[in-house]
């Protein structure tokens, strides 16, 4: 009787731990769709990217950006000027892999705060001093990063960088020439357009415009 009770309890037990373990993966399986739902599909470390170039040699309204993916591949991004036959140009449009951002002026009589935005960021890129075009803060969600040029008086060479987030650095592939860029990225956790509205207003900053 006392080996039939405990062969029970032993079934009993065996059960109760099995309908456990299910309800476990139960609540794990309905926890991660809820990650994947709910989560916002931010485009953190996609890109890496390498150069900047403006596709016309007489015109600042096209540029090219030439970016790594995450297998090592090389692709290319586009930026050109919305309206290129009004001026100034005051907005921009991206097209970087399956994303499109809008680049603009917050006022378009203020050439010192601008705004990128995507699905998942709103980027503000403002001078950190008046009429000054050495240095910007971008902002985006709570973080804050410093771009800027290395000499106050030669806007060849920009770069940030931060002990968080890395560093990224770009500088004229010729001397004196801003159509051209090479770009050192080492800011694989700064979301893909943060380092575009960088490396764009560089772009900006050094080429004025070249119809």
């Amino acid at each position: 009787m006392q080996k039939t009770l405990a062969i029970c309890h032993s079934r009993i037990f065996r059960e109760i731990q099995g309908i456990t373990l299910i309800k476990r993966y139960i609540k794990l399986i309905v926890c991660s769709i809820g990650f994947i739902l709910f989560t916002p599909s931010l485009s953190y470390s996609q890109s890496e990217f390498i150069g900047l170039s403006s596709i016309y040699d007489d015109s600042s309204r096209e540029w090219r950006i030439y970016c790594l993916d995450n297998y090592g591949d090389e692709f290319q991004s586009y930026a050109n000027a919305k309206w290129p036959h009004k001026t100034p140009w005051t907005e921009w449009q991206i097209d970087h892999l399956d994303y499109y951002w809008n680049m603009f002026l917050r006022f378009q009589t203020n050439p010192q705060h601008w705004f990128l935005d995507s699905n998942d960021l709103s980027i503000s890129i403002k001078q950190k001093w008046r009429n000054d075009i050495t240095e910007w803060s971008v902002s985006f969600d709570d973080h804050l990063l410093k771009w800027k040029s290395e000499y106050r008086n030669d806007l060849s060479v920009w770069f940030f960088e931060s002990k968080e987030f890395g560093y990224l650095e770009m500088w004229t592939t010729f001397e004196g020439d801003p159509r051209d860029w090479e770009i050192e990225d080492q800011a694989p956790n700064v979301p893909d357009e943060v380092k575009v509205a960088m490396i764009m207003i560089t772009a900006f900053q050094t080429n004025g415009i070249r119809q």
